[in-house]
């Protein structure tokens, strides 16, 4: 026990070593988080009911660190007691980045304490209708143990040890009901992937990072029931995949 538990530690020094050493106090901060994760109850919770909410009980990252990770600034920012929130709009477009009409889009907003520190985060309810809440908390439940490549900055999360869900996935009527149609199709081995393509709305985006603030969704569907079975996208520079097979109980 006394073995496992000073490799465990020397392992976290390592990688907090190597995310510092990448961009200084900011990687730091997600490292915090990402320790955080391992006991998610004590400092998360969820809420969701039109919306989904994750709750951030001991606060880390600063609202700085955000524009400084995505390049992009958000859509709108208020102030209220106590309270900053800034909202990042996400607009449908056609294949020549045009609005459609009528309009179509999702909200992310950020909720920062009087410290400007991350405090919660909301998504809108359309964005549920491609991530039901259960497997939305699932995947950010899995980050806790994921594998870190300090390298290229990423997290590969295992969801083998997680319950399985028993939730439906949406359909493809569903999800085209709510988004309208695709800005592609095409045949895949698992069946049919659809892309789908938003816009952030920023008043201000860094040169050279324009392109963060297209995010291409792309869905796949189960060839014979036509159900979700894959989520990837692109949100303000935070890169989800989730593959729902994983989750679900068969």
């Amino acid at each position: 026990m006394g073995r496992r538990l000073l490799r465990l530690t020397f392992r976290s020094l390592w990688v907090a070593v190597l995310l510092s050493s990448l961009t200084g106090c900011v990687w730091w901060r997600l490292y915090q988080v990402y320790d955080q994760m391992a006991e998610f109850d004590a400092h998360f919770s969820v809420q969701h009911d039109k919306s989904f909410t994750l709750l951030f009980k001991d606060p880390v990252v600063y609202s700085e660190d955000f524009v400084y990770l995505a390049k992009l600034q958000p859509t709108q920012k208020a102030v209220y007691p106590g309270v900053h929130r800034w909202d990042y709009f996400f607009q449908k477009v056609d294949q020549n980045n045009q609005p459609v009409n009528p309009a179509i889009g999702f909200t992310w907003s950020l909720f920062f304490n009087a410290e400007n520190r991350l405090e919660a985060a909301e998504l809108s309810p359309i964005f549920l209708k491609i991530v039901p809440p259960a497997f939305l908390e699932a995947s950010i439940r899995s980050i806790a143990g994921a594998a870190i490549n300090a390298t290229e900055r990423q997290l590969k999360a295992d969801v083998s040890k997680l319950a399985k869900i028993t939730v439906p996935l949406p359909t493809k009527n569903s999800i085209l009901a709510v988004l309208g149609g695709p800005i592609n199709r095409e045949k895949v081995p698992a069946g049919e992937l659809l892309s789908f393509r938003f816009l952030l709305v920023s008043p201000d985006i860094e040169p050279g990072y324009e392109s963060r603030a297209i995010s291409t969704v792309k869905l796949t569907f189960d060839a014979k029931t036509e159900r979700l079975i894959k989520m990837s996208g692109r949100y303000a520079g935070l890169k989800v995949a989730i593959n729902y097979q994983n989750l679900i109980a068969l």
